[in-house]
């Protein structure tokens, strides 16, 4: 069972076509945060840009910004890091991100991964990963 979810900020939560939030998605996110440990990892460029416009909710525990560290989300430290901060074993971290890069560098890390293509898929395959 996953014990914490890692979400990418950008093409996950964040919409810059629309400059919105998923909100569905949030929303969703919300009905889990009393169960699960929500957390943010995004590269950085645009997550810094919205935080100065609206605040993200307090939902989420962590937000990690790989520039900010010195990592690339592309690379298996980072997740190796991520794991070590969050003091919990790879395998109860879930991963949801669009870019298949950063999806294979979490998986070697040995967290559980979604790639994500829209959100009702999502929902969907988190459920699953959330009642195990």
């Amino acid at each position: 069972m996953i014990t914490t979810i890692l979400s990418d900020f950008t093409g996950v939560l964040w919409n810059p076509a629309k400059s919105e939030f998923n909100e569905e998605l949030v929303n969703y996110y919300k009905t889990l945060k009393d169960i699960i440990s929500i957390n943010i990892f995004s590269t950085g460029k645009l997550i810094t840009q919205v935080e100065k416009q609206q605040s993200l909710d307090p939902m989420f525990e962590r937000i990690y910004v790989a520039n900010d560290m010195g990592l690339s989300k592309d690379a298996e430290n980072a997740y190796r890091w991520i794991v070590k901060d969050l003091g919990k074993a790879p395998e109860e971290i879930l991963f949801i991100d669009d870019q298949m890069a950063n999806i294979a560098a979490a998986r070697q890390a040995g967290l559980k991964t979604i790639v994500f293509y829209n959100t009702p898929q999502a929902i969907a395959e988190i459920r699953q990963y959330a009642e195990d």
